[in-house]
């Protein structure tokens, strides 16, 4: 009799299994002319070498904060390449903040350890995310398109995964701060990407947002007994996001000039 059920209650999930529909795929088409504004407004963005920006670059798994550095920083882009701010970084629990200052192919930061240069290339400065050109995701990266109003203007939120965009952004920090020692590159996956856009009312940016999740699988160790992890095992899953908020741009950026004779030279 039990057997008898266990197959009635099995035919009964496959008649309603074969019943119900297949939902159909949701076709989604881009609008080329709001993709090409925005598209533009970040190229007039990159364009400017004069900016003054706030950049907040973060790094979380699950609940825990693993990394997040906040600052506002004015800079030149062009000759001569300069750059002044100040930078609140908080890693494992401990906050620093920290003044810091560019010029002449030196790197001056000051805060409670003490004052200190070193020499920076000046094409590795300009690469780094404080002031580096933005990247947008190409056209037919692009899956789901979302508009909203805000005070600030009007924001956009293209759903893509540019995998290069996202390593050239989030890779170094996800080799220093994400705590997995040795990650299998090959199996690194970056996936729900968004580039987050807000236009103001002249439909220059405003906002600029990208953010991913990223799964990295950690190398597994030598185990005597000859025991194999599972890749669920060695899986660690991060949220990343990098954003900046145009404050000014062209003549109007003014660049501190402190006084550096009293900095320790590091190298």
């Amino acid at each position: 009799m039990r057997r008898l059920i266990y197959i009635l209650l099995s035919l009964s999930f496959v008649l309603c299994a074969c019943g119900e529909k297949t939902p159909e795929k949701q076709s989604f088409s881009l609008d080329m002319e709001v993709y090409n504004a925005v598209a533009a407004a970040v190229e007039g963005f990159n364009s400017q070498n004069l900016r003054q920006t706030a950049v907040i670059l973060s790094l979380t798994e699950g609940e825990e904060s693993r990394y997040f550095n906040q600052g506002g920083y004015s800079y030149n882009r062009g000759e001569p390449v300069a750059m002044s701010g100040k930078s609140t970084e908080v890693y494992g629990g401990d906050g620093v903040s920290t003044d810091v200052y560019y010029k002449a192919g030196a790197y001056y930061y000051s805060g409670n350890a003490g004052k200190y240069y070193e020499s920076f290339d000046k094409e590795l400065f300009l690469k780094q995310y404080i002031c580096t050109n933005l990247s947008f995701c190409g056209a037919d990266k692009v899956t789901q398109l979302r508009t909203a109003q805000t005070s600030a203007g009007t924001k956009y939120v293209f759903n893509a995964v540019e995998e290069q965009v996202f390593r050239d952004l989030f890779a170094d920090v996800l080799a220093v701060y994400s705590g997995v020692k040795k990650p299998q590159e090959e199996k690194t996956l970056y996936k729900n990407g968004a580039f987050t856009c807000v236009l103001d009312k002249n439909g220059d940016l405003a906002d600029f947002l990208i953010s991913c999740d990223v799964l990295v699988y950690d190398t597994p160790a030598y185990y005597p007994t000859g025991y194999i992890p599972t890749d669920e095992e060695l899986c660690h899953s991060f949220t990343l996001s990098y954003q900046l908020n145009v404050k000014s741009m062209g003549k109007d950026v003014k660049i501190e000039s402190p006084e550096t004779k009293d900095f320790t030279f590091l190298g």
